[in-house]
Order: structure tokens, then C-alpha cells, then sequence
């Protein structure tokens, strides 16, 4: 599991670059060799689709609903969450984000409080803007995917809002071996909220089944 940049043990940088996330993931998959299996969720889906047209040897590429660009929403909740860190509210950036943003729902949101996982989102909060605005910034253009024949799965959540399945029928028809699979109750955390669902679908696609 890689901790991106801003993340866990991994260091940071004074400016951000989507491109720079990117150059992150290919040299890991680089390092890890041939076959590699690559998953991506959300913004970390935005940079293993884009890591996937620089390598050679990728085994398979796993996407959970990165928005490419059609997400939207309130034009000024960047700038709210980039006030709430500045103030050190990273629980109230977290909820914000995950409830405007991701769109879940209050009961998820809760959920994925009480896990530990949630200590290690907060500590994070910091790169929530900067991301979220890269994510505005970036547009997918299906004619620089068109070749990229990695077999690839689109997990998408059966209750996610409508711009996550744009973005599941863009990466479809431009990739010429993507299939998407609907994950049916969940929305952009089934890992968190229906986790057996989740590795199911995933294994099976990973083990070929």
C-alpha cells in the first residue's frame, strides 16, 4: 500500500502537481516490476489511470470511482475547507468534504468515524484541498486512452450520485478492455461500508473468476 505524497510516512512538497502524484505511483509500480495490479480510489483513481499510460507491464488496473473532472458541486467548498485546516478543524473539513463532496450519507459518515482508519484521515486533511482542486482542474480526454488495453475494472457504488457514473461510462468507452462493475446500496467508501462486497468483486476480478 503506498502512502501518497502528504500522507503517512511519505514526505511532501511545498507545491503541488497532479503530475507529480503521478510520477509517484510509476515509479512504485516501476519498482515493484511486471504484473503489477493497480488500484486507485477517488483522486488516488485520477492519478493510477494516469500512471497506467506511462508503464509497461502493468498486470491490471483497478479504479473505485475516480471523478475525472465531473464531480462539480458548491463552487466555493474548496475554499471552505481550505479555511476550516487553516483554523485546525480537520474533523469538520473531513464531514464537509465527505458530505458535499463524496456525497455519503450521514450514517456512513459516522461509520467511518468509528473505525481507526479515521485518525489517519484526519491526520491528512491537509491535502483535501489541494486535491479537490486538481480533481476540478482535470478533464478526461478518452483519445489518450484509446490504446491503453489493460484489463481494467470501474468499481462503482449502486447509489452514487450521477457524475460518478458519467465518469464510469467515459472510462468505459474510451478504454477498449474496461468493465464496470455496480456495487448495488453503496456509494464512493464500500470498502468501508460493505467491505465483503467490495473484496468480492475485487478478487474476482483480480483472480479472473
Amino acid at each position: 500500500a503506498m502512502d501518497r505524497r502528504g500522507r503517512g510516512a511519505s514526505g511532501d512538497a511545498d507545491e503541488y502537481a497532479l503530475g507529480r502524484e503521478v510520477e509517484d505511483v510509476v515509479a512504485v509500480v516501476e519498482a515493484a516490476g511486471d504484473g503489477v495490479i493497480l488500484l486507485g480510489h477517488s483522486h488516488g483513481g485520477v492519478c493510477a489511470l494516469e500512471a497506467a499510460l506511462r508503464v509497461d507491464g502493468l498486470g491490471k488496473l483497478v479504479l473505485y470511482e475516480p471523478p475525472l473532472g465531473f464531480l462539480g458541486g458548491s463552487p466555493d467548498v474548496v475554499e471552505r475547507l481550505e479555511a476550516l485546516i487553516a483554523e485546525d478543524r480537520r474533523d469538520e473539513a473531513l464531514a464537509l468534504f465527505l458530505t458535499e463532496v463524496a456525497r455519503q450519507p450521514p450514517e456512513a459518515i459516522e461509520l467511518m468515524r468509528s473505525l481507526p482508519s479515521w485518525e489517519a484521515r484526519i491526520a491528512s486533511a491537509h491535502t483535501i484541498p489541494r486535491e479537490e482542486r486538481a480533481t476540478r482542474e482535470y478533464r478526461f480526454d478518452p483519445d489518450r486512452f484509446r490504446d491503453l488495453d489493460v484489463p481494467t475494472l470501474f468499481m462503482l457504488g449502486g447509489d452514487s450520485p450521477e457524475p460518478f457514473k458519467q465518469a464510469s461510462d467515459a472510462v468505459a468507452g474510451a478504454l477498449p478492455n474496461c468493465e464496470v462493475v455496480v456495487m448495488p446500496g453503496q456509494r464512493h467508501a464500500a470498502m468501508d461500508t460493505g467491505t465483503e462486497l467490495f473484496l468480492r468483486e475485487l478478487l474476482a476480478f483480480v483472480d479472473g473468476a
